[in-house]
């Protein structure tokens, strides 16, 4: 029985680490592109500005879904070693390595993406953004 409870808590804390990675690499907890349609709304972008932002959101959930299908393989073979009378501890770190080094490629190149729209952003608009900003601090800061 002891056996059976540390595998589940395993997977259970495997599985809280993987989907709490997901949404680090997504800026918070929501669907991807929540915030970028926030932002459109929030710092009146042009047609060019809202068109980049719009670029942006699709590609996050074109990598959102190639992301899951990889994720998906490497929890079931995370899995199938968790329940082997002797895990191969060094395969599990790379399992876990393999998928932070994907989330780290995805969020810098959402980074350089809202680069390349903050580039286009008016004073006003920057000004509007870094209010938005300062007020997703505090708020996040509520919840430590």
């Amino acid at each position: 029985m002891k056996k059976k409870t540390w595998i589940i808590g395993a997977l259970t804390a495997l599985a809280v680490t993987a989907f709490g990675g997901i949404a680090l690499a997504k800026g918070h907890g929501g669907p991807p592109g929540f915030f970028l349609e926030r932002m459109i709304d929030a710092l009146d972008l042009d047609d060019k500005q809202e068109d980049m932002v719009l670029e942006i959101k699709n590609d996050l959930w074109k990598q959102r879904r190639a992301m899951r299908k990889e994720h998906k393989a490497a929890l079931k073979d995370a899995m199938g070693e968790l329940t082997k009378a002797k895990p191969d501890r060094a395969k599990l770190h790379s399992l876990a390595d393999k998928h932070i080094e994907a989330m780290k490629v995805t969020v810098h190149q959402v980074i350089d993406r809202l680069l390349e729209v903050q580039a286009t952003l008016t004073p006003e608009q920057r000004e509007k953004l870094g209010k938005r900003l300062e007020r997703f601090n505090d708020r996040a800061e509520r919840w430590e």
